[in-house]
């Protein structure tokens, strides 16, 4: 299978050098770069400098990957175009139970992501998603509680350095 990736994602690349554009890929739960070791293996075997990675970190550890802030940055850290910004706890993740939280409160250790974005000196976007509900059911409130809280942790990444 992994030979199959390897031609498709090339043949990928190779439009992105024709059009002089980069390929963002998203990790998510249900496909073969649900992990940055996964990511960074198709990565690596196609050898193109226009691959890119949106990282989710949260979507990472839910498929297992418990160390997504150490070596899942160091995998992803030379493809990383866009960060994708939420966070959950893993209540049992045998049976797929999680449940969304804002940024900060979750099983993600993003200080220690955001100070190594720092330390790195590394330009990403960063995507700030509204997966959990607050108590008030508004999506806008989840926005600026996930906002408000990636500016504290930011800070706080700052501060650590």
């Amino acid at each position: 299978e992994m030979d199959k990736l390897v031609r498709i994602f090339s043949r990928v690349a190779e439009h992105g050098d024709e059009h002089d554009v980069n390929v963002v890929l998203s990790m998510m739960p249900w496909n073969y770069t649900n992990t940055t070791s996964n990511f960074r293996q198709i990565a690596e075997r196609v050898g193109s400098s226009r691959l890119k990675v949106m990282w989710g970190p949260a979507d990472n550890f839910n498929c297992g990957e418990l160390d997504v802030a150490t070596a899942g940055f160091t995998n992803v850290r030379p493809y990383l175009n866009t960060l994708h910004l939420k966070d959950l706890h893993v209540v049992d993740g045998y049976n797929l139970d999680f449940e969304y939280r804002p940024l900060g409160d979750g099983d993600i250790d993003f200080v220690t992501i955001f100070r190594s974005l720092l330390e790195h000196d590394c330009d990403v976007v960063l995507s700030v998603a509204t997966h959990f509900v607050p108590a008030s059911g508004s999506r806008k409130e989840a926005m600026s509680i996930n906002y408000a809280k990636l500016k504290d942790l930011l800070a706080t990444a700052k501060r650590s350095m």
